[in-house]
């Protein structure tokens, strides 16, 4: 199977896609009726507009749809990131199925459409921190990915909490720049303001937004899961240390800066754990998030492994597990 994924890019394409059909389909089959997250969980800022006003049994089709397209479209970006940044040593759709595979543990009944918007606007960050690299003086590059970070706060607001990935990419990436940094704190509170002045001027409280925020912030959200769940993330976690480990001998032969790609994709996955781990209402649909960074290790790894059946029966189960969980 990895070899003829590897041989034949325009049937992996294919392959990748349908994957992605299956695995929301799947789910959509599995969750018919939809539910909506209760009070106090409806997101306190624009993203209500989809999961509370647009979002009803006779849309959830439609969006089931709309969430096919959307993760396969991610997929495919990310891969195109990977290939334009050289992150990975030759061309690979691994990245994109992986994309998929790991995003499949986070589609529920829910879908949890916030989340997958917030993951657009990650990737459009990734891309233009990146692209500050050789830039000389100042890089409004930073701005720009502030920006796009506090428009993600107000579709997922617990995206605030990668402001540390952010000020830590400045650093890694270039000479370290007081206001390159403030540029990242300017452009994420820029969206906020802009909200709270939609929110005065349409007369809501801004007191009562405040504390609708830390109220969803804060409050425990009990996610649905079971020993075949846990089972399939600990085998994918198993998986990307042993992905990691073959990742680091690749490491003496690749350039600096791609080093330092990696060092930062490292660093957004435990953001994003620790976000998981220790935000309250973090759930399940941090997957979505943790794809992007997760997902870069299996592609290495796979991308370079002996086609043997030990690796392809891993590949085998990497791509089943989140799917067949919905039937057990």
């Amino acid at each position: 199977m990895i070899q003829f994924l590897r041989r034949n890019q325009q049937s992996f394409i294919v392959f990748t896609f349908l994957y992605g059909i299956v695995a929301v389909i799947i789910s959509y089959i599995k969750h018919p009726n939809f539910s909506t997250l209760s009070s106090p969980f409806r997101n306190p800022l624009i993203s209500g507009v989809i999961s509370n006003n647009l979002l009803n049994q006779n849309t959830y089709l439609l969006f089931t749809i709309l969430a096919i397209l959307a993760l396969v479209f991610l997929g495919f970006y990310f891969t195109r990131i990977t290939l334009k940044f050289l992150i990975l040593s030759s061309r690979s759709q691994f990245p994109a199925l992986f994309f998929l595979s790991i995003s499949a543990f986070a589609i529920s009944g829910e879908l949890f459409p916030e989340a997958i918007v917030s993951c657009l606007f990650l990737l459009l960050c990734i891309e233009r921190l990146f692209d500050s690299v050789g830039q000389k003086g100042l890089s409004y590059r930073f701005f720009d990915s502030g920006i796009l970070l506090g428009l993600s706060c107000l579709f997922y607001m617990n995206m605030i909490f990668l402001i540390p990935f952010f000020l830590l990419t400045q650093i890694i990436l270039r000479q370290v720049n007081w206001r390159e940094l403030l540029f990242v704190l300017l452009g994420v509170s820029l969206p906020f303001l802009y909200g709270l002045i939609l929110l005065y001027l349409k007369g809501y409280s801004i007191a009562g937004a405040r504390d609708h925020i830390l109220q969803w912030v804060l409050l425990k959200r009990i996610s649905s899961g079971n020993i075949y769940f846990l089972s399939g993330t600990g085998f994918y976690l198993f998986m990307l240390l042993i992905s990691s480990l073959y990742a680091l001998r690749k490491f003496a032969t690749t350039k600096i800066l791609i080093r330092k790609y990696y060092q930062l994709l490292f660093l957004l996955f435990l953001n994003l754990l620790c976000i998981l781990l220790f935000v309250p209402s973090a759930s399940k649909e941090l997957f979505f998030l943790l794809a992007i960074p997760g997902s870069v290790p299996l592609s290495i790894y796979f991308t370079n492994c002996r086609s043997n059946i030990v690796n392809n029966l891993f590949l085998l189960i990497l791509l089943a597990f989140p799917i067949i969980i919905y039937f057990i």
